[in-house]
């Protein structure tokens, strides 16, 4: 859909990943149309989806252009195996498990990968760990962003500030040091 229209629902005039720029080259749902044409060449290969769109629709999803929650490009794309995220390394894992013989219908545990539950693979739900979608996976500190627009003419002046930057002690002081802009101050043309 984005190759063919902007976020306002415009026709593009042109799309920069099509050879010469041509417009209306790519389908509309291209995951699933290509997924289609794959299986009718290579019925016998693994499909593994991936990309913005594996990765952007892998659960139900709200779609701008029809104005209503889609179901998961698993169900339509009927791929093997989805990957999303950063999935470099969790292909590479992949292929080395396919090289090895395994086959991509046990290749069920990888971090980052949706597979679709059936009557074949039911039994693997018992391995699952369902992890409420608000629980935190440490506790920690968090550090403070260094504020570079901090208002005050010598961070040691300020006891606020001090202990805020006491815990970084390679922190450089002249950098928050020396002319602070104050609104309604005038400024110099070369600024």
């Amino acid at each position: 859909m984005i190759s063919h229209y902007t976020a306002d629902r415009k026709i593009r005039s042109d799309d920069a990943y099509s050879p010469n720029n041509e417009p209306n080259k790519r389908p509309d749902c291209a995951a699933t149309v290509y997924w289609q044409r794959c299986r009718e060449a290579y019925s016998d290969v693994p499909i593994i989806l991936g990309g913005i769109e594996g990765s952007l629709r892998r659960i139900a999803h709200y779609d701008y252009w029809s104005d209503k929650v889609r179901r998961s490009v698993l169900m339509d794309a009927k791929p093997d195996l989805l990957v999303y995220g950063n999935g470099e390394l969790a292909l590479i894992e992949i292929m080395y498990r396919l090289a090895r013989g395994e086959s991509i219908k046990n290749i069920v545990d990888m971090r980052g990968t949706a597979f679709i539950l059936n009557k074949s693979n039911r039994h693997l739900k018992a391995n699952f760990i369902e992890i409420a979608s608000n629980d935190v996976d440490t506790i920690g500190l968090v550090d403070p962003i260094i504020n570079p627009y901090v208002m005050t003419e010598d961070v040691a002046d300020c006891d606020i500030e001090k202990q805020k930057f006491s815990q970084y002690t390679n922190f450089n002081k002249d950098i928050v040091k020396g002319i602070v802009v104050k609104a309604g101050d005038d400024l110099p043309d070369d600024t």
